[in-house]
């Protein structure tokens, strides 16, 4: 698959469904959903975006995500409970390498919602949804040492811890290090 395949592939806004969630395209609609844990200092305690203070930041980055999903270019999905329909958070592709088919994803959740398996259910969904439908061999992702939840998640779904890079990523204004996670198709 080339970098143009990719494009056209997400331009048809794929949904995928687990047994408790749907994985859909970004939409307006889902907001307040986000705003409502994009605003928590828990979430964003340890990646590299800042909190939203103000409903209108979420919207004008949900915007930018509906432009970016028309053109073939959101590459992420937005998880919502199969029965409430209630948006809970974020999992997808950071970012997509076609000419050597591999891919990193990257994940955010309404706090109220963790310990029910929901991420690790995402999370094995959109790595199967990369090796089966994008022919991906290997699939990344990273966290910040500290955050030992995200790797629990990264574990759970089959994920191996590869090692750390040291002071590899500026996270709140401070150098920190960087578990990488892997899982290679097949595993």
């Amino acid at each position: 698959m080339t970098d143009t395949d990719i494009i056209l592939f997400f331009r048809d806004k794929p949904v995928i469904e687990t047994s408790r969630l749907m994985l859909v395209p970004p939409s307006k609609k889902y907001v307040s959903d986000m705003f409502e844990y994009c605003s928590s200092d828990e979430v964003t305690k340890f990646v590299t975006w800042n909190r939203h203070t103000d409903i209108s930041v979420t919207k004008k980055y949900v915007s930018k995500l509906c432009r970016k999903a028309r053109r073939g270019l959101c590459t992420e999905w937005f998880m919502t409970e199969k029965d409430t329909g209630k948006m809970i958070g974020t999992c997808g592709f950071v970012s997509i390498d076609a000419v050597n088919r591999r891919g990193e994803i990257g994940y955010a959740m309404n706090p109220a919602y963790r310990g029910n398996g929901y991420m690790t259910e995402a999370v094995k969904a959109v790595i199967s949804f990369g090796f089966s439908k994008l022919g991906l061999i290997r699939i990344e992702a990273k966290h910040v040492v500290e955050n030992v939840k995200s790797g629990n998640v990264m574990a759970r779904a089959g994920m191996k811890r590869e090692g750390v890079l040291r002071r590899y990523m500026a996270v709140k204004g401070e150098n920190r290090d960087i578990a990488i996670c892997s899982i290679i198709s097949g595993e």
